[in-house]
């Protein structure tokens, strides 16, 4: 009975904790946007899920509608919802953006949404955590793989689960972002660009380690 009382407090101790962490409802993430250790690790776009349906000041969120080896496209987001990871692209010149909540947070423990048709594939994490699977994530403003190996996870920040391509694909040397506004219209500032380039392992491709431009493109093989 001790024992039942003991896991009882702690699973309490545990939601209140995390209860906690949820009480954000004027999240800003300041542009560029640094890790933990003070370094940019992006420009001008991120991800990001939050336990309230986000106004958003500054930037523009969007969701993944298709994935394949060569071209990710996203289109733009007017209604966001709660517990759902998007994709943020801020605003020219913008220093932070906002992104405020009507203090009505509905936490999610695990806050997910589609992918490329995928159900779950773009998944969300409050919490500080070790991800030990196949993932991709946006950093540098774009996609890389982490090749399986584990990698730490930033509160209010998502990742694409590795289901968003068919088993057994290889991105390209250079994978393009697409973005679709509002109207339809494919936005060029953010895609294309010769910076925008995936960092290959050796066991992807032929080359030994280094950086390489291929076919005007980028590449980086570790």
């Amino acid at each position: 009975m001790k024992k039942t009382l003991l896991l009882a407090v702690a699973a309490m101790m545990s939601a209140a904790a995390f209860a906690q962490t949820l009480s954000v409802e004027n999240f800003v993430r300041e542009m560029p946007c640094k890790n933990d250790r003070g370094e940019v690790i992006a420009e001008k776009m991120g991800t990001i899920v939050l336990p309230y349906a986000p106004q958003v000041e500054g930037a523009t969120l969007y969701q993944l509608v298709s994935a394949s080896a060569k071209e990710w496209v996203f289109e733009a987001v007017s209604d966001p919802q709660a517990n759902t990871p998007y994709v943020f692209v801020a605003d020219k010149g913008v220093q932070e953006v906002r992104f405020y909540g009507d203090g009505q947070a509905k936490a999610s423990v695990n806050p997910v949404a589609d992918a490329a048709g995928k159900e779950g594939a773009f998944v969300g994490s409050y919490r500080r955590q070790i991800i030990r699977k196949q993932i991709y994530f946006l950093s540098f403003d774009r996609i890389n793989s982490n090749d399986g190996k584990p990698v730490m996870s930033t509160p209010y920040r998502a990742y694409f689960d590795g289901s968003v391509l068919p088993e057994g694909t290889v991105l390209s040397d250079n994978v393009k972002l697409t973005f679709i506004n509002h109207s339809g219209t494919s936005i060029s500032e953010v895609e294309g660009d010769a910076e925008c380039s995936i960092q290959l392992s050796r066991q992807q491709i032929s080359l030994q380690p280094g950086t390489y431009q291929i076919n005007g493109k980028k590449a980086v093989v570790k």
